[in-house]
């Protein structure tokens, strides 16, 4: 599905990288893979605010953040500022912490439109055309 979108621009590609390996990969070893085939670009990981409050629990969080520049866009009520001072993670690696202008101004989730769409809601309006149509056309998500 995501490929779908990105086909339309130029100036973005789907990796299949995670996916080549035999078991689901941490998000560290992704970009280290995603580092190895880009070796002269600097790979960042783009996340929202949600996932930057949970990432000192993750495997090998602590190395995801010291080694990636991280991106983060602004969630719900959620303040950047105040999740990285009140994580002392987060607070070692400041610098490495860019916070995105503005809020997300629509939280659609793939869990939410997954669940909107069991509850047999339409999601029409909020999804790209691609997207909505293969959803509909392959029948996913539906009880």
């Amino acid at each position: 599905m995501i490929k779908l979108v990105v086909d339309k621009n130029d100036n973005f590609e789907v990796s299949n990288i995670d996916m080549q390996e035999k078991r689901s990969l941490y998000t560290i070893e992704t970009l280290e893979k995603v580092q190895e085939k880009y070796p002269n670009d600097e790979i960042c990981f783009l996340c929202g605010s949600d996932n930057l409050k949970e990432i000192n629990t993750w495997e090998l969080g602590e190395k995801l953040i010291s080694k990636y520049k991280i991106i983060v866009a602004e969630r719900d009520t959620d303040l950047i500022d105040d999740i990285i001072k009140n994580d002392a993670l987060l607070n070692c690696y400041i610098e490495n912490i860019i916070k995105l202008k503005g809020k997300i101004k629509f939280n659609f989730s793939s869990t939410y439109v997954r669940a909107q769409l069991k509850k047999g809601k339409s999601v029409r309006y909020i999804l790209p055309d691609e997207v909505f149509y293969y959803i509909k056309d392959n029948r996913l998500y539906i009880n």
